[in-house]
């Protein structure tokens, strides 16, 4: 009997044999080294049964992935883990989804197997994460393969580098409970239920943003199979300029990463944080309060978020503001706009990181989500909320049809200071957004959450789409007469952030928003790194 190791020894064998022969077009599948940077010793490849032999391959590919990677990491229809992996979707939207299988691989070198696999069989793929993007078929896929990363879910802490090596298959709260008993953080996402790889593949916006950028921007490196399944390292010191486009447009896709090491800081054992509730009439001081807090604010420990959110099933609509405060207590002046606004309900405190985060996971069972953003520069003058009231109200005129079918939608306006955040993004190594260090920001957000209702998904998406565009086409009128900054001060581009983009949807175009340089940049390293075009036409890709 063969042991693990050994079996695995010889299906690689025989396997890369199979990949290295000409195929139909004449051309190898299998060009660069597959075994290229794998340590052969740490090899396992647990099969069920017996050995899946490829006879058939020289001359002809097979019917699917599924039925090569017959391993006890690949899941089918009727497995209890398939069901399982389904569920683990954020929006039913994807977990509605029927994939031929998921593959679930726990190294690298499995990695390479199942994307060199694809480039075989030529069918639909994607990849999975943390599962928490709310627009269909991103991360799901029906009739096609999904490449599941739940087992990469280690978090390895280097206390001399000040760095941590995370798995993108688990969420933050994973990685903040890990690394809290060496009192660091890392750079992570707010809410808990975030998946650790999408968030930093698209910038990634925490708590801690003010003090050390993106999410993004403490990525030190980054370990990777590209499509072609050559294993990678993109840092400052190998592949740099796939370390360059990773940071906001590592969706794009350049391949699949499966670790990162990311820089962490030392973190107090209290923080101030959580949300308060505000009445629908507190909408005017909220906005206002928001908008200077955005624009004043010079304290770095200091972070916001606000939400309004309707929910039309219950005639009820409310304002959310999320405060935070890096240490126990905040200075009186920081967040007095909102402390003196009343509210209905205070949940804000003295608590270690942890929990603050642990507390925001806001999943609704059961239900569909999508999700539309746009970047809006904000006026000069703080009072100025005009803009911000008419996004609101597109927001409640777009879904007024349909109130007996929404469960909640929501409007959100992610801050982003030039003086704090863009400074220390641009200190840590700049990123593709590349925004102008001149002007304060928002980032703007429609969330849709309905019943699920098949019949509802195209519908969510074009009131998604609907509304955004109205909301951009209101920034781009305001800017031509003056009342927001435009081209002629400035702001020549106005990019999308990638996380909140309307991907898979066809609506908006996250390159093509990029600058001139940083959309070349991208293309060149899609061209470089992606010659055959294998996630543009099997997998999910923005527009190049």
């Amino acid at each position: 009997m063969l042991s693990h190791i050994s079996r695995g020894l010889v299906a690689v064998a025989l396997f890369a044999s199979a990949l290295a022969a000409p195929v139909a077009d004449g051309h190898s599948v299998f060009k660069r080294g597959f075994l290229d940077g794998v340590t052969l010793k740490n090899i396992t490849l647990p099969y069920r049964g017996s050995l899946p032999l490829f006879p058939s391959l020289k001359s002809s590919p097979p019917d699917s992935a599924c039925k090569i990677l017959q391993a006890n990491y690949t899941y089918v229809p009727g497995e209890t883990e398939y069901a399982t992996e389904q569920n683990r979707y954020y929006s039913i939207l994807n977990g509605n989804d029927k994939p031929r299988c998921f593959i679930t691989p726990t190294s690298g070198l499995e990695v390479s197997l199942a994307i060199q696999t694809l480039a075989l069989t030529k069918e639909r793929f994607r990849v999975k994460s943390g599962g928490h993007n709310h627009n269909a078929n991103v991360s799901s896929v029906s009739d096609g393969i999904v490449i599941s990363l739940e087992r990469f879910a280690g978090v390895v802490y280097d206390a001399k580098t000040k760095t941590a090596e995370v798995g993108p298959g688990q969420a933050w709260i994973d990685v903040v409970r890990a690394l809290a008993p060496y009192g660091v953080a890392p750079v992570g996402g707010r809410f808990g239920d975030v998946g650790v790889g999408g968030f930093l593949l698209g910038g990634g916006i925490s708590f801690r943003s003010n003090q050390f950028g993106w999410g993004a921007s403490n990525v030190v490196s980054y370990k990777m199979v590209l499509p072609d399944g050559t294993i990678v390292t993109a840092s400052a010191d190998e592949n740099c300029d796939l370390l360059d486009v990773l940071k906001g447009a590592g969706n794009a896709q350049f391949g699949v990463v499966y670790s990162f090491t990311l820089k962490v800081y030392p973190q107090t054992s209290q923080i101030w944080g959580g949300t308060v509730n505000y009445p629908l009439s507190a909408g005017d001081d909220i906005l206002k309060a928001t908008q200077a807090y955005t624009k004043y604010n010079t304290d770095p420990k200091a972070h916001v978020f606000t939400i309004y959110t309707s929910i039309p099933l219950n005639n009820l609509g409310l304002w959310v503001v999320g405060l935070f405060y890096d240490a126990p207590t905040p200075p009186p002046n920081v967040f007095e706009n909102f402390t003196k606004i009343a509210n209905i309900s205070d949940g804000v405190k003295t608590q270690s990181y942890t929990d603050l985060v642990a507390s925001l996971i806001f999943k609704t069972e059961g239900t569909s989500g999508d999700w539309c953003s746009e970047l809006l520069p904000i006026p000069k003058d703080a009072n100025a909320i005009s803009p911000l009231k008419y996004l609101v109200d597109t927001l409640e005129k777009t879904q007024a049809p349909y109130v007996n079918s929404f469960v909640s939608s929501s409007f959100v306006l992610h801050t982003v200071s030039k003086s704090l955040m863009l400074k220390q993004a641009k200190q840590r190594g700049g990123d593709v957004y590349d925004l102008n260090p001149n002007f304060d920001y928002y980032i703007w957000q429609y969330t849709f959450t309905a019943l699920n209702d098949p019949a509802l998904q195209g519908t969510t998406r074009k009131l998604l789409a609907d509304a955004t565009q109205t909301g951009r086409q209101m920034y781009l009128n305001l800017a031509a007469n003056g009342t927001l900054p435009g081209p002629w001060q400035g702001l020549y581009h106005l990019p999308l952030y990638s996380n909140y983009v309307c991907i898979g949807q066809g609506e908006q175009d996250l390159v093509g928003r990029l600058s001139i340089a940083k959309q070349a940049q991208v293309k060149l390293a899609k061209l470089k790194y992606d010659p055959k075009g294998l996630f543009t036409k099997q997998s999910l890709s923005y527009k190049l």
